[in-house]
């Protein structure tokens, strides 16, 4: 009993949970986000701080803050494309594959995790 109970904790803290679908979470060509902030974990890991974004079904927990996983190979094209919009007042467009919670934000609240991310003018 004692393994299995452990067992269940480690899947419950250590696996991240991806919940809800993918899907874009702007419009292609007309969106309303834009970056208000960038925040670097020590993991390697960008959560960007997004305002604009409307509430869809579906959606995570707090649309507010999209995370860049530490992993994804394109990472640092991630951050250079939302600097360049933070910096420029620039619109932005996003896809998420999924959501997941953080735990550096603590909680359980899951955040969007990013796949996909432009500028539009």
């Amino acid at each position: 009993m004692n393994y299995l109970k452990r067992t269940l904790l480690m899947l419950a803290f250590l696996v991240p949970t991806l919940s809800h679908g993918k899907g874009y979470m702007t419009g292609l060509y007309d969106t309303t986000a834009t970056v208000s902030g960038v925040f670097v974990h020590s993991n390697g890991g960008v959560t960007l701080f997004v305002k604009g974004l409307e509430r869809k079904a579906g959606s995570c927990d707090n649309i507010g803050n999209v995370h860049i996983r530490a992993d994804n190979p394109a990472k640092s094209h991630f951050l250079s494309v939302a600097l360049t919009a933070f910096a420029a007042e620039q619109k932005i467009g996003l896809y998420m594959a999924g959501c997941e919670v953080i735990p550096f934000w603590a909680g359980t609240a899951t955040y969007p995790i990013i796949s996909e991310l432009w500028i539009i003018k």
